[in-house]
């Protein structure tokens, strides 16, 4: 699990943000039920690399670099993008998004530009049996975190007294096979 703060400028963050609040969200049934027989019911919109949320992500050479130095080009190529919005008691199965290691790589970018730690919404790293959290990565504005997608994962529930909506841009990497 790699943690990366503070990658985009002020204006780079403040638009992922705006774009997120303007986007056209649906409740989708995405589900993982060819992984683990799990319904993931959420509000979700997908992206293209045409979208303004991806240009923004990777129309900059040092984050490319960044990323690069942890999804190597020759090993993973761009699968797909989405935004999650979570609301207020949203509930999220612990779930992985490929069933093997080192099969997809996740990007999770948190486009809030003010949240506070009290306000919840953390992404949680479990065991691969799931019964232990390993990590606890809390939702903090502008912060990319980076993993393989078979760690078992969930988001938490934000509070009340936080921001209406928490966006979650994910961005998933697959294994080129050679």
């Amino acid at each position: 699990i790699i943690i990366m703060d503070e990658d985009f400028k002020f204006g780079e963050h403040q638009a992922l943000y705006d774009t997120c609040m303007s986007l056209k969200y649906s409740c989708t049934s995405y589900s993982n039920f060819d992984i683990q027989d799990i319904a993931d019911k959420r509000m979700r919109v997908d992206l293209t690399q045409d979208d303004n949320i991806c240009k923004i992500i990777f129309n900059n050479d040092y984050r490319i670099q960044q990323f690069q130095q942890f999804i190597r080009p020759d090993e993973y190529a761009y699968s797909h993008a989405y935004v999650n919005l979570g609301l207020v008691n949203d509930s999220h199965e612990i779930h992985v998004d490929a069933p093997i290691p080192n099969q997809v790589m996740t990007m999770l970018i948190y486009s809030n530009t003010e949240w506070e730690l009290n306000h919840g919404g953390e992404t949680v790293f479990y065991e691969e049996d799931r019964k232990e959290l390993v990590y606890l990565n809390p939702y903090k504005p502008g912060r990319i975190c980076l993993f393989d997608g078979s760690i078992p994962h969930c988001a938490k529930p934000q509070a009340l007294i936080g921001p209406k909506y928490r966006f979650t841009i994910a961005v998933k990497f697959c294994r080129i096979d050679g």
